[in-house]
């Protein structure tokens, strides 16, 4: 009997160590978060906002209520479509874009965030129903947007895309049709954080040639008074060379905005340069880093482009990974010391070091680049969130469904998690029609 006993207080013994060695990788409880990551599912039958946890040393773990339901449709099984910011938090608010329900209007959905335990609520748009209801986005296929306070108000910008066409192979064959509407615009909010309802201002800014695409990622400067807007155009994919015959390039645009109302002030494009998506203002506003995916080859090292917000006339270009990395999304770190882009393509993510007198970009490392672990098919790497110790999250968007994160050196190296990647269980095994994830934010807790 005293044999057993011994062997079973040796068993307790090796269990609490082992227990102990793991447990800051595995949290069980809420209070061990030290924040909360947040996706969305984009699906078409039912949009759903991912949730996750994690502890003081990256790893994440699925919060038990999740997924929280939209209360709306994404639009997954119209395929990949580009764009960077479909969720943002405003406050204690995460609100998040319903690309489908087209060809009729999108929708926005607000949640109230514990921001002690990452649980979400969904916010009625309309109290006078009987019913929790969504908030139009006043245009088809929201995908970005952004906010500032100005003027007593906060105010929500919301891109509503479209489509977004391609021609592909050659000889080029146009994928989806090139249309003019005036439900391809950018809507201007008024967002009352104490009831958090969305109040419809104006729908002035429209693109209603589709040979310039629509809306792709819009951004406030850090003053609120410069709107920064990137469009798609029409690129020529699955090709070597884009022919710029066939290519329709993209646009940025910078807008002035006051009391709601924005005033175009400059317009850039570019032969050769097409299907334009990241975009990320500079910590001075003196430029705008801008990362475009389909280049033709004499245009190869302008992955990324540096503008100068004044006029929008090019300052810098960049080629990434080999030379034609497929530039798509822009992230820079919470400290301004670096500057990253992820490539959908090639799933690796770029970086650059920003000069700190001048906020221009350098590129230090050699390689840059770094591909995430794993097999990953080509075609998965989107969007990027970064949290203030440093951490780099990744999203695995359509065919892995999983999240790659990364410790920031300070030379600007990416040291990936040995516990990276992250499959979220809620979407583990999905195919790319039923989910490709749009957005990626989340918060540091308040404990």
């Amino acid at each position: 009997m005293k044999t057993i006993n011994y062997y079973l207080f040796l068993c307790v013994i090796i269990l609490s160590i082992t227990s102990c060695t793991d447990k800051e990788s595995f949290p069980t409880l809420e209070e061990e978060f030290e924040g909360f990551l947040y996706t969305s599912t984009n699906s078409s039958t039912g949009n759903e906002v991912l949730a996750m946890g994690r502890n003081k040393h990256g790893k994440l773990t699925e919060l038990i209520h999740s997924p929280f339901s939209t209360g709306d449709n994404g639009d997954a099984i119209k395929g990949n479509f580009d764009s960077q910011q479909g969720m943002m938090m405003v406050g204690h608010y995460l609100i998040v874009v319903n690309a489908g329900e087209n060809p009729l209007n999108g929708s926005l959905s607000v949640f109230k965030a514990d921001k002690n335990k990452g649980h979400l609520e969904r916010i009625d748009q309309d109290p006078t129903t009987s019913t929790v209801d969504n908030c139009d986005s006043k245009g088809v296929r929201p995908v970005s947007m952004t906010h500032t306070f100005a003027g007593g108000k906060e105010w929500i910008i919301v891109a509503n895309q479209y489509s977004n066409p391609y021609y592909e192979g050659s000889p080029a064959s146009l994928n989806g049709s090139i249309q003019n509407t005036n439900l391809r615009n950018l809507t201007v909010f008024e967002f009352d954080q104490k009831t958090g309802i969305l109040k419809f201002n104006n729908t002035d800014i429209v693109y209603n040639d589709g040979n310039y695409g629509g809306p792709v990622s819009i951004g406030f400067n850090s003053n609120g008074d410069k709107l920064a807007v990137t469009t798609w155009g029409v690129p020529h994919l699955n090709v070597s060379d884009p022919d710029p015959n066939v290519q329709q390039p993209s646009r940025v645009y910078v807008y002035d905005f006051n009391a709601g109302m924005l005033t175009e002030s400059s317009v850039f494009e570019e032969e050769g340069i097409s299907g334009t998506i990241g975009c990320s203002w500079s910590n001075n506003n003196n430029y705008l880093y801008v990362a475009n995916s389909n280049v033709s080859a004499d245009k190869n090292n302008n992955s990324i482009t540096v503008l100068q917000s004044s006029d929008l006339s090019k300052v810098q270009n960049f080629a990434t990974g080999n030379n034609n990395g497929h530039a798509s999304w822009t992230c820079v770190s919470s400290n301004n010391l670096d500057f990253f882009t992820s490539s959908f393509t090639d799933n690796f993510v770029s970086s650059f070091k920003i000069d700190q007198t001048t906020n221009l970009l350098e590129k230090t490392l050699t390689p840059n680049y770094f591909r995430r672990n794993g097999n990953i098919p080509a075609g998965d790497t989107k969007d990027m969130f970064q949290f203030y110790d440093n951490k780099l999250y990744v999203s695995g968007a359509v065919n892995t469904h999983e999240i790659s994160y990364f410790q920031i050196k300070g030379d600007g190296n990416l040291e990936e998690h040995r516990h990276s990647p992250f499959v979220i269980p809620s979407t583990a095994n999905t195919m790319s029609y039923d989910n490709a994830f749009l957005g990626l934010t989340g918060f540091e807790r308040e404990k």
